[in-house]
């Protein structure tokens, strides 16, 4: 199951876009290179992503590539390391806007707080 499938994906891939008035592509991006290759078809992107999908992609992005066109990163759905975070961060020179889940949050809660997030780093 991929990250489009829990509600994380869903905020961010669907109810961020359309309640901020911005545009969203189809696009699933599943291994490290692709990050680079979506500046081809796109100018101005923000990442969202899962602190799995980080750990592993981290080492391996092309970061000069990135700072050209990407903007801001999300990462959510679970604690990202602190040696992921930094290296990012460090190499990429986006911020990089973590979203941990406030305990005794429900999901629909935790949805509003990250469109609510994910509008005010975006205007």
């Amino acid at each position: 199951m991929h990250e489009g499938n829990h509600l994380f994906g869903f905020t961010f891939r669907v109810m961020w876009p359309l309640l901020t008035g911005r545009a969203f592509s189809d696009l699933q991006i599943k291994f490290p290179g692709e990050v680079s290759r979506a500046t081809r078809h796109y100018e101005r992107i923000v990442l969202i992503s899962s602190p799995a999908f980080l750990s592993r992609a981290c080492h391996l992005m092309d970061f000069a590539v990135l700072a050209k066109s990407y903007l801001l990163a999300f990462s959510s759905g679970g604690p990202l390391g602190t040696e992921t975070a930094v290296h990012f961060n460090r190499n990429s020179g986006i911020s990089l806007v973590e979203l941990e889940q406030p305990r005794g949050m429900d999901a629909l809660q935790r949805a509003r707080l990250e469109i609510s997030i994910a509008a005010d780093c975006t205007t």
